[in-house]
């Protein structure tokens, strides 16, 4: 009777959600995230629901829809990039992270282009995880270098060059980045980053 009725519709989501029915949950979510477009939680939640139906198109669709009206959602981005991963589409999840930088590259600090909000450090630090994972260290490297220039009081492109070398064996060149990225970065990481210089030492004294 009241199909637009969100109270409802929220309720059968979790309902639904509890149930463990996520093939049942998909009607509602469309709904709430047609109603909702700018509460991305929805559209998000819609992707990755389709994405663990198997339904990668639908779940391409979403992620893309949320990117389009949001470029600066990370959690879209990452997710996209993630399932096409999944699917041994390397080449794309690279293309699609490299428009992204370019995207938020041209429009500079324009108030008025939405991808101005997008993270750019973030964004190329995922550019260096794809890479790094797949073992192409030097681009791994590149990507981590290019996110330090763009923010030099950062700490995070520091580590993960130092991740990439300690990876590599060269234990020498990374011991002094990882105390780099000790000084820089917040109390909150710096007992994780001090685990990693640990076992860093360990494998130079072997």
């Amino acid at each position: 009777r009241e199909p637009d009725n969100q109270t409802a519709l929220r309720g059968l989501l979790d309902t639904r959600l509890q149930q463990g029915d996520l093939k049942q949950a998909i009607e509602p979510l469309e709904k709430l995230a047609q109603l909702n477009p700018q509460q991305s939680d929805y559209l998000l939640l819609l992707a990755e629901a389709k994405q663990q139906i198997e339904d990668y198109a639908g779940a391409t669709g979403s992620y893309r829809a949320l990117l389009a009206s949001q470029p600066q959602d990370l959690r879209a981005l990452t997710g996209l990039t993630n399932l096409f991963l999944s699917q041994n589409r390397s080449i794309e999840a690279i293309s699609l992270v490299k428009d992204t930088i370019d995207r938020a590259l041209k429009a500079g600090s324009d108030p008025n282009n939405s991808a101005s909000l997008i993270d750019i450090v973030s964004v190329q630090l995922l550019l260096g995880k794809i890479y790094f994972e797949q073992q192409n260290y030097p681009e791994a490297l590149n990507a981590y270098k290019q996110a330090q220039q763009m923010d030099v009081n950062d700490f995070r492109p520091i580590l993960a060059a130092a991740i990439v070398l300690k990876e590599q064996g060269k234990n020498q060149e990374a011991q002094p980045l990882f105390q780099e990225a000790l000084s820089r970065a917040p109390f909150a990481y710096k007992e994780e980053i001090q685990s990693l210089i640990r076992s860093q030492e360990i494998g130079v004294r072997r």
